[in-house]
C-alpha cells in the first residue's frame, strides 16, 4: 500500500526526484583541478623569478 501514498516514500528512492542541481558536480571537480594547475604554476613562475637566487660574487670586488 505504501507505493500509491505521496505522504510516506522509502528514502532510498526519494533522492531521485529531488536531484535538480545547476551546476553538475564533474563541472565543479574540472574547475576546481584547472585552479590547482592555475595556482601551481603560478607558484612555481613565482618562485623562479623570486629574485633570490644565487647571486655570483664580482672577483673585482673583493678585497
Amino acid at each position: 500500500m505504501w507505493q500509491f501514498s505521496c505522504d510516506v516514500c522509502q528514502s532510498c528512492h526519494s533522492w531521485q526526484s529531488y536531484r535538480k542541481r545547476s551546476v553538475s558536480a564533474m563541472f565543479l571537480i574540472i574547475v576546481l583541478a584547472g585552479l590547482a594547475a592555475w595556482a601551481l604554476t603560478s607558484t612555481a613562475l613565482a618562485l623562479r623569478t623570486d629574485g633570490y637566487r644565487r647571486v655570483p660574487t664580482d672577483r673585482t670586488r673583493l678585497p
